[in-house]
């Protein structure tokens, strides 16, 4: 982390975290006068911190990257946060699309979500094998 330029870290961020907020913005004007609309952001495994310290074996947290895991854990907060705020307006903030009501708030993992909609019959990764992070597992 000491050697990343700050002008790397400002762009990942600046796509990968601020941009899904900009873009939420700017649909929300029309689907709150509509009651209607979903948002769906896109995770990663990489949202999962490396657990508990000590941090004595240098592979730990090596799985993706300190500044996209912060934004995907940043994104994963938000989408949630979000939910909260616009539910109310009949509109799905998520990972995944079915109604509103079964699912805004939700985050999921790619294989978790397939195989939950059967479009596979055996799922590996994160949210299959592995919990999600503790945004989650609620």
């Amino acid at each position: 982390m000491k050697d990343y330029p700050l002008n790397r870290w400002m762009r990942s961020w600046a796509v990968n975290f601020h941009a899904p907020f900009v873009l939420s913005q700017l649909v929300l004007v029309d689907m709150i006068a509509r009651r209607s609309g979903a948002i769906v952001n896109i995770s990663s495994g990489a949202a999962i911190g490396p657990g508990r310290g000590p941090y004595r074996d240098p592979t730990v947290g090596a799985r993706g990257g300190t500044c996209y895991g912060a934004e995907k854990a940043a994104l994963e907060r938000f989408t949630q946060g979000l939910a909260a705020e616009v539910y109310q307006h009949g509109i799905s903030v998520t990972c995944a699309t079915q109604p509103f009501e079964k699912i805004s708030g939700r985050v999921t993992y790619s294989q978790q979500i397939l195989k939950e909609f059967g479009w596979i019959t055996e799922g590996r990764g994160r949210g299959v094998e592995t919990r999600g992070s503790g945004y989650s597992e609620t």
